[in-house]
């Protein structure tokens, strides 16, 4: 299953996901003042494609982190 196909179903299970994890040559800055391209990143950018973070705070139950884990084995499975 794709990144962004994954997100959006944990969405409609009612989980938040994310993506935190940008790789420095998808930054517009670096892209530009160090003249970076996806092809000098490549395992970099396959690893982009593929991360996701999953909800975690301080404040987040047994029985939340239970169903996220259960959510993301059905979605997997």
């Amino acid at each position: 299953m794709e990144r962004d196909a994954f997100i959006a179903r944990m969405a409609d299970l009612g989980i938040n996901c994310s993506v935190h994890f940008i790789p420095l040559h998808l930054h517009s800055y670096w892209r530009e003042k160090l003249n970076v391209s996806e092809a000098m990143f490549p395992q970099s950018q396959k690893a982009f494609e593929k991360l996701v973070t999953l909800p975690m705070f301080n404040s987040m139950t047994d029985e939340m982190q239970t169903y996220v884990i259960s959510s993301v084995k059905q979605l997997l499975s």
